[in-house]
């Protein structure tokens, strides 16, 4: 069953952060401007409406 991922990541300071998820043919699935506080963040990120297979985050 699908849902949620959830991503962790460290910023160094308070800023723009383009999120972007591609599948395996480099092909662009999902794109968000974030701005998320300095430190330790994390992103919920809704899979459902993915196609099923493999994204990566570059």
């Amino acid at each position: 069953m699908r849902g949620f991922t959830d991503i962790r990541y460290v910023v160094p300071s308070r800023g723009e952060v383009d999120f972007r998820l591609f599948n395996l043919i480099g092909k662009e699935v999902y794109r968000s401007l974030l701005t998320p506080d300095q430190g330790e963040n994390e992103l919920r990120f809704d899979t459902r409406d993915l196609a099923p297979g493999c994204t990566c985050i570059p």
